[in-house]
């Protein structure tokens, strides 16, 4: 509507695949839709092709100045992390109650962190998380920070910056920590990795399992279809720090 109002002699626009997605969820050509398809910032990147532009690269960034990491470093003191050069990032919440992974399945990374890999363990996210957050530290009790709520979009990113590893589910704290350079682990439910959305760069892995009903929905939704989330219930602790294993030096 807006580019036919502007009435502009050429637009370039990128594919969303929005057709195809809701065809696979609705489990319409789900042969054509097997495998991974292109990543949201490669369709981004062909839609500027023509004009000659080459990005230098793919991988989303955001610079923090050090003054802001040093803020961060002072205000995780203050919240009671003991040390802020090893620490871990749970982050259990999501816009979308139906893409949160357990709260026991959070607590029992938390206490491998915590235990095994001698990791101070921070509950982030902005104010919806807040309820998440304190269902996973009751399973923790002293073992962890709780800081949801607590920091702006900045603030948080410097936190992330910070931390030695990211575990969230697919939401957009993931995407940040990337982008900060900090290995994720994001942990996929009813949504799938393969519609392009998945947090970028070689440190980061996805949790998921395969189900002939996955994915179910485009943004995760609010319950289940089938009435059990089998994607996000059956994964177990183990699978996730396997992944944190993979992205770290922990052992």
């Amino acid at each position: 509507m807006a580019c036919a109002a502007v009435r502009a002699e050429k637009t370039l626009r990128y594919d969303k695949d929005s057709l195809m997605r809701r065809l696979w969820i609705m489990g319409w050509k789900r042969g054509v839709m097997e495998g991974e398809r292109r990543h949201v910032v490669e369709r981004y990147v062909e839609a500027v092709r023509p004009l000659g532009v080459e990005p230098g690269g793919l991988m989303p960034e955001v610079h923090l100045r050090d003054d802001e990491v040093e803020e961060a470093v002072r205000f995780l003191r203050e919240r009671g992390v003991r040390d802020p050069d090893r620490f871990a990032v749970l982050v259990p919440g999501a816009r979308w109650p139906n893409k949160r992974w357990t709260a026991e399945g959070f607590a029992g990374v938390g206490k491998w962190l915590s235990g095994k890999a001698g990791m101070e363990v921070v509950l982030a996210g902005d104010g919806r998380d807040r309820e998440s957050g304190e269902e996973v530290a009751k399973r923790l009790g002293e073992r962890c920070v709780t800081i949801a709520g607590e920091t702006g979009l900045r603030r948080l990113a410097a936190v992330l910056k910070k931390a030695r590893v990211v575990v969230g589910n697919d939401s957009g704290p993931g995407h940040l920590a990337a982008a900060v350079g900090t290995p994720v682990v994001a942990i996929f439910g009813p949504t799938s990795e393969a519609f392009g959305f998945r947090p970028l760069g070689e440190s980061t892995r996805v949790v998921s399992h395969a189900l002939e009903c996955r994915p179910c929905s485009l943004h995760g939704g609010k319950i289940c279809p089938r009435g059990r989330r089998s994607c996000l219930d059956d994964i177990e602790p183990g699978e996730v720090i396997e992944a944190v294993r993979e992205v770290t030096d922990m052992s």
